[in-house]
């Protein structure tokens, strides 16, 4: 069989709740929300679920007897997503009964990784000016990508320090020092106002006035893109806008 997109089904997935891109779930590794589905081609009339019991014990974790077939739900235009990282890192199976048009049964099971320690971002701050209220992971309904990566050299050669820069929705969320990875919380002008230091557990946070001085700081801010989320520079105390 050969699902839309080029899988082959007939458990497949996707990263998007219109169920496009879509790709086997079989042997995938797959981190925060995805779209479990069977495919949309497929000649089913109903289909039982069931994560990591392939003895299919009664009840299944979900069923559905309309195409596309969601694990966890959702309409015809558009998937429920399954929030993997409720789910403990590790390989997993899923299990599905297909009911044929002809009303026989099909069993599949297929194996799959769920790695949401690879993404590099555990916690995301949510809470207001006063302080953070909660942590909890970002939904990682687009990739995470690499924003830029900064050499701190001593006399032009050797390398002292390492630092890579990762963006989230076109939004700079973290930073890694040697090794040492912070995620980044920015208003709602892009200014660094908290980290979150995973190697030390550690909160700082900093606020601005109105035309980008300090107004309070807790903590170190290890990076010195601040305001609006542009780098200052050190020596002149100014910030640099990439403008004469």
């Amino acid at each position: 069989m050969t699902a839309s997109g080029g899988a082959t089904g007939p458990i497949v997935y996707s990263t998007l709740s219109d169920r496009t891109g879509l790709a086997d779930l079989t042997g995938a590794t797959v981190s925060g929300d995805v779209a479990v589905f069977i495919d949309p081609d497929s000649d089913y009339n109903a289909v039982w679920f069931w994560l990591d019991d392939t003895s299919q014990s009664p009840p299944a974790d979900n069923s559905d007897n309309a195409s596309p077939y969601d694990y966890i739900g959702g309409t015809t235009s558009t998937a429920t997503m399954w929030d993997t990282t409720t789910i403990a890192d590790g390989s997993h199976t899923m299990t599905v009964r297909l009911r044929h048009l002809d009303n026989t049964i099909e069993n599949v099971t297929v194996t799959f990784t769920i790695d949401n320690s690879s993404s590099g971002f555990p916690l995301w701050w949510v809470g207001t000016e006063t302080g953070p209220s909660s942590w909890a992971r970002p939904a990682q309904t687009k990739p995470i990508s690499l924003a830029a990566l900064y050499f701190q050299t001593t006399g032009g050669t050797e390398i002292v320090s390492e630092t890579l820069y990762y963006t989230f929705a076109g939004e700079l969320i973290a930073m890694r020092v040697d090794g040492d990875l912070s995620s980044i919380v920015g208003d709602r002008l892009g200014s660094t106002s908290a980290m979150y230091n995973a190697a030390t557990n550690t909160v700082s946070q900093r606020w601005f006035e109105p035309f980008g001085q300090p107004r309070y700081t807790t903590g170190p801010i290890d990076t010195d893109i601040g305001f609006t989320g542009q780098r200052a520079d050190a020596e002149s105390g100014l910030m640099f806008y990439n403008a004469r």
